[in-house]
């Protein structure tokens, strides 16, 4: 849950780019499949995907 709130906060926060910086919704659609992207090939993400399939439950791991 921790990695995954990481991940959340790098797109909501714009990740490492500069604060004066205005993000367009392209540059922001990118950070989220980017980031997306990235959780969706953690093994435990797949568990957790797997396990909300066959049992309609959170899987916390």
């Amino acid at each position: 849950d921790v990695h995954v709130g990481r991940e959340v906060a790098m797109v909501l926060t714009g990740g490492d780019t500069d604060v004066t910086e205005e993000l367009t919704e392209r540059d922001l659609l990118k950070l989220e499949q980017k980031h997306f992207v990235a959780l969706a090939k953690q093994p435990k993400t797949l568990a957790r995907l797997e396990h909300m399939l066959s049992t309609n439950k959170p899987l916390r791991n």
